[in-house]
């Protein structure tokens, strides 16, 4: 009995397998898979595409750089560098002479620009060793200067004695001595 079960069971089994052979390979006869479909599409485009692509690469021809052979022409080169530099040289000579205009429009306007006198009295100081030598006050238009200045004479006296030379009324030794001469401040300005 029981090699007689074991052959049914080969049977069943080899039927189920052939029907189910038969009946996947009829399904896929009859539906394509979509996106097998859609894949193919887009292969033959990119298929076409890289074909134009192929061909457009064989029109385009280089001509190597060489020194005996044709190719770029070093005449044409510098004349075309050469026309560069000059245009941007003489855009910037454009714009430095418009600047130059400019700043001369510029201090010209302020030289004619009259100041009302006493209208900035902010004081400034600085030491002046130009002309008068001494602190300068004065305002920012000019309004008003003061300079304070002055000079000074200065005598020093340095005395060394030996015992011997000594006069015989003098009291005690003689001292070194330093003091001003003369002293002289001097105040000048303008106001108004």
């Amino acid at each position: 009995m029981k090699p007689n079960l074991w052959t049914r069971f080969r049977r069943y089994l080899a039927g189920g397998a052939a029907a189910l052979v038969l009946t996947g390979g009829a399904a896929l006869a009859q539906a394509p898979d979509p996106s097998l479909s859609e894949l193919q599409k887009r292969l033959d485009a990119l298929e076409k595409q890289n074909q134009e692509l192929q061909e457009a690469l064989k029109k385009v021809t280089t001509r190597p750089v060489t020194d005996d052979g044709p190719g770029i022409d070093p005449k044409g080169v510098k004349d075309i560098v050469t026309g560069i530099l000059k245009e941007e040289a003489d855009k910037k000579k454009k714009a430095d002479d418009q600047k130059k205009l400019e700043d001369d429009a510029k201090k010209k306007f302020e030289a004619d620009k009259f100041v009302e006198v006493g209208s900035d009295l902010k004081m400034s100081a600085r030491w002046d060793y130009d002309s008068i030598q001494g602190v300068k006050l004065e305002t920012a238009n000019k309004d008003f200067s003061l300079h304070v200045g002055g000079r000074f004479q200065l005598d020093n006296v340095y005395f060394t004695q030996s015992p011997g030379l000594k006069a015989a009324n003098q009291m005690g030794d003689l001292q070194d001595g330093i003091f001003f001469r003369r002293m002289r401040i001097n105040l000048d300005g303008w106001c108004w």
